[in-house]
């Protein structure tokens, strides 16, 4: 049985449950970038501003709530940047 799942790295093809070259790829690329982007943060920004980053993107009152992770990863990766400028 092929399945198509659509994500915001693009579509992922399965086969029997298990992922098609192509789809590996993207996958494998996603966990590299979002692995890559945790110990950029880890490392340039303190654990109190982790903690106010998050607390901001967890309360869904913030006027500056973003929808997804990978907006808050931006953001993570802004506010490291300012830090070190």
């Amino acid at each position: 049985m092929n399945e198509i799942i659509e994500t915001r790295i693009g579509n992922l093809s399965f086969q029997n449950g298990i992922p098609s070259k192509e789809s590996m790829t993207k996958l494998y690329d996603e966990m590299d970038f979002q692995r890559a982007t945790q110990a950029y943060s880890d490392h340039l920004i303190t654990p109190e501003q982790r903690l106010q980053v998050a607390m901001q993107f967890s309360n869904p009152r913030s006027a500056n709530r973003q929808p997804s992770r990978a907006a808050s990863c931006r953001c993570l990766v802004v506010r490291a940047k300012e830090k070190h400028h």
